[in-house]
């Protein structure tokens, strides 16, 4: 026992150093809020003896025990799985995770019977909240108006999901059917050779209160219902989220709040969206976001990497996007005041970074790469696009389209109504300084909305593609235009086509 308290304490001193480290803000960016340990420790009389940590293990009933210490406590969970269980802070409270610490929002299911040709499970009455737009999945093809994403409950063979369909004739390999009415859970694979977990519980951790700070956990299985997060604080503010691991929930692995600072984290392979929410004065810096939306949502609704909407001073930088089905990054509805730089989004399926139905951003200095690909028609599946948003600075980016398809930076004027500042509309959008590169013949960059009441600016950008690329039309201004026709016309005065073979 005095070998384990001196360890604490060890881990205390070094989240304190911790916490006061880190990336400076650039002069544009919001101020994230101090880490709870850091302020008290700021704010204590120089008699005043820290408490040490409350150390908890696999097994404890995690709720009981936070509600036993007083609000601004310092938690740390130690080694091993904690299953089923949802921790509600109090403002100031830190969860801390030792090296190999994980939150399950699963059981293990043990007890299969064999049901004719097919293996089933009774006694299963998690039921979660249903909601959401699906699209049907390349694996679920032959199902017509899949809806199978609707239901939070997942089930895992070996860590790997299997598809929920919503009538037991649609059984095959890889799939599972929840007979809600009967409590009882169908396969059509042997369970028997593989650990088998049924996903039960909605959130990991959930609260309104300010302050809290969750690091160095694992975050898995939870059933998150549609547009919830498997941490979720959403009403909350002035949470640190930082070196946790979020993978294998059902919505999202991260909702958040204003005022957060969301830094060095791994989320990946949620079933909606890896990070959303609403984040003004927030900062998401130094994230991998990869691999999301794994549950057959409507990618045009709301799926992807990360989506944040109605917020003031958010900061995106320095995170790694990549591999979502859906958008990369994604900011919309009334989103103002808005940084997205330094970046590197790569292999989304649509969009790389999207700024729609919103307001002032500047999106500078990014790395977007061979996004697109699984939408691409007319000027969607752009690297960089900015939709019915106003004051835009798109600068110092360098793009890649793929030669099997997606486009440059892109910007769309469509008739969407008007927000808290005013119309939805691209006015006042300037792409300038950056490098558009196309590996093969096809992309387009440009704007279909070509008034001059809009104020639309393309210039000094720098095109490097084949030669066949600017013999043909890809680049638009109200029509398409081949690279010689659009200088010709006045546009691109100082822009520079650079040949590649």
């Amino acid at each position: 026992m005095p070998n384990r308290l001196l360890g604490s304490l060890t881990l205390l001193l070094i989240g304190l150093v911790a916490a006061c480290t880190g990336d400076e803000p650039s002069a544009s960016s919001p101020t994230p809020a101090a880490s709870p340990t850091a302020s008290a420790t700021a704010g204590a009389s120089a008699t005043a003896t820290a408490a040490p940590p409350v150390m908890l293990e696999p097994g404890d009933e995690l709720q009981r025990i936070v509600e036993a210490h007083p609000a601004g406590s310092h938690f740390i969970l130690t080694a091993g799985i904690y299953r089923e269980q949802t921790i509600t802070p109090r403002d100031g409270d830190v969860f801390e995770g030792e090296a190999g610490a994980i939150l399950s929002g699963a059981r293990e299911l043990e007890g299969f019977s064999r049901d004719g040709e097919l293996w089933s499970i009774g006694g299963q009455r998690q039921q979660g909240q249903r909601a959401g737009g699906c699209s049907t999945p390349e694996a679920l093809a032959e199902i017509g108006g899949y809806d199978g994403c609707r239901f939070p409950e997942q089930l895992f063979f070996d860590d790997q999901p299997l598809w929920q369909v919503t009538a037991r004739d649609q059984l095959a390999s890889g799939r599972w059917y929840f007979d809600y009415d009967d409590d009882r859970i169908y396969v059509a694979d042997d369970p028997t050779s593989s650990v088998v977990e049924a996903s039960t519980t909605a959130a990991a951790i959930r609260s309104e209160s300010a302050g809290v700070t969750i690091r160095g956990l694992v975050v898995e299985k939870y059933s998150a219902p549609t547009q919830q997060g498997a941490i979720h604080a959403a009403g909350a503010s002035g949470w640190v989220i930082e070196d946790n691991e979020l993978r294998l929930n059902h919505g999202y692995g991260l909702r958040i709040g204003p005022e957060m600072e969301v830094r060095d984290n791994s989320v990946h392979h949620n079933g909606q969206l890896g990070i959303g929410g609403i984040g003004s004065r927030s900062l998401l810096v130094g994230n991998e976001i990869a691999y999301n939306h794994t549950a057959g949502f409507n990618e045009g609704w709301e799926a992807g990497g990360l989506k944040l909407v109605r917020s003031d001073g958010l900061v995106i930088r320095d995170n790694w996007v990549h591999h979502n089905a859906g958008r990369g990054i994604w900011t919309d509805i009334d989103v103002i005041n808005l940084l997205v730089e330094d970046n590197l989004v790569e292999s989304n399926s649509r969009g790389g970074i999207v700024h729609e139905i919103s307001y002032a951003a500047r999106i500078v200095n990014n790395v977007a790469s061979e996004n697109g690909l699984g939408f691409d028609p007319w000027l969607w599946g752009a690297q960089i696009l900015v939709q019915n948003s106003s004051d835009v600075e798109v600068s110092g980016n360098v793009v890649t389209v793929s030669a099997a398809g997606g486009n440059g930076i892109t910007v769309v004027n469509q008739d969407r109504g008007s927000g808290n500042t005013g119309p939805y509309v691209s006015n006042r959008v300037t792409i300038s300084d950056n490098t558009i590169r196309h590996l093969g013949e096809k992309g387009t960059s440009g704007s279909h909305s070509c008034r001059a009441t809009n104020e639309n600016v393309f210039d000094a950008n720098t095109y490097e593609a084949p030669a066949v690329w600017f013999e043909r039309d890809r680049i638009m201004w109200c029509e398409l235009f081949s690279w010689a026709e659009f200088q010709a016309a006045g546009f691109e005065p100082a822009g520079t086509g650079v040949e590649i073979g």
